[in-house]
C-alpha cells in the first residue's frame, strides 16, 4: 500500500507562514526605508542648522573682537586726547611764559630808556639853572637826574651827574640851604640809590668825593 505525502503548499498552515514572512520582510523593508528616509531628512537638517549655528557663533564671535577693538581704540583715542591736552596745556603755559617773559624784558628795556630820558631831561635843566647861577636848583635836579639814571642802571650817567653836583653846585652851597629837611633828605638818599646798583667799586671814589663835598657844604658859612 503506496502512502501519498501530502502537499503542504496549499495547505492552510503554509499559506498563514508565507504571510507572516512576507510582512515581516514588508515591515522591515518599510522600517529601513523610514529610517532612510530619516537619515535623510536629519542630514539635510544637519546641513541647514550646523552651517546657521557657525554663522551666529562666528558672528558673535566677530562682534566681541570687534567689540574689544572698539574698545581698546577707544582707551588709546581717549589717552591719546588726554595727552595731547596736557601737551597742549603745556605748551600754552610756556607760550604764556615766554611771552611773560619777552613783555618782562621789553618793559625792562622800555622803563630803561624812560629812566634815561627823564635823567637827561634832569641832566639839561641842572645844566641850565647852573647857568643861571641858581645852584641849589641846578643841585636838585642833577640830584633828581641821578635818581633816574641809577633806576634804569645808566652808570655812566650817573657818574657824570654825580661829579657835576659834587664839582659844580655843592661848592656854591652853604648851610643856610641845608636847612631845608627836604634837601638834606634828597642829598642823603641819593647816595643810597647809587650804593646800590654799585657793584664793582666803579663809583666809589666819586661817592666818597660827593659826600666830603655836602659835608662842607653843610658846614660852610653863608658869604
Amino acid at each position: 500500500m503506496t502512502n501519498a505525502i501530502p502537499e503542504i503548499t496549499n495547505s492552510p498552515v503554509a499559506i498563514n507562514g508565507l504571510d507572516v514572512v512576507k510582512k515581516v520582510n514588508d515591515f522591515y523593508a518599510t522600517s529601513f526605508n523610514h529610517i532612510l528616509w530619516l537619515l535623510g531628512v536629519l542630514i539635510a537638517l544637519l546641513g541647514i542648522v550646523v552651517p546657521v549655528v557657525y554663522y551666529f557663533l562666528q558672528k558673535r564671535q566677530l562682534t566681541l573682537s570687534e567689540k574689544i577693538i572698539i574698545e581698546g581704540q577707544k582707551r588709546d583715542f581717549e589717552e591719546l586726547e588726554k595727552k595731547l591736552k596736557q601737551e597742549s596745556a603745556q605748551f600754552q603755559e610756556a607760550q604764556r611764559e615766554l611771552a611773560k617773559k619777552e613783555f618782562e624784558q621789553l618793559e625792562s628795556k622800555i622803563n630803561r630808556r624812560i629812566s634815561f630820558a627823564l635823567g637827561g631831561l634832569y641832566m639839561l635843566q641842572a645844566n641850565f639853572e647852573r647857568e643861571r647861577k641858581s645852584f641849589r636848583t641846578a643841585f636838585e635836579s642833577y640830584i633828581d637826574g641821578i635818581e633816574k639814571f641809577a633806576e634804569g642802571l645808566h652808570l655812566k650817567a650817573v657818574q657824570q651827574n654825580l661829579r657835576l653836583a659834587t664839582d659844580k653846585t655843592l661848592p656854591e652851597l652853604n648851610k643856610n640851604h641845608f636847612r631845608d629837611e627836604a634837601l638834606a633828605k634828597k642829598a642823603a638818599t641819593v647816595i643810597e640809590s647809587v650804593q646800590k646798583i654799585e657793584a664793582k667799586g666803579l663809583l666809589d671814589v666819586d661817592i666818597r668825593n660827593f659826600q666830603k663835598a655836602l659835608a662842607n657844604a653843610q658846614e660852610r658859612e653863608p658869604k
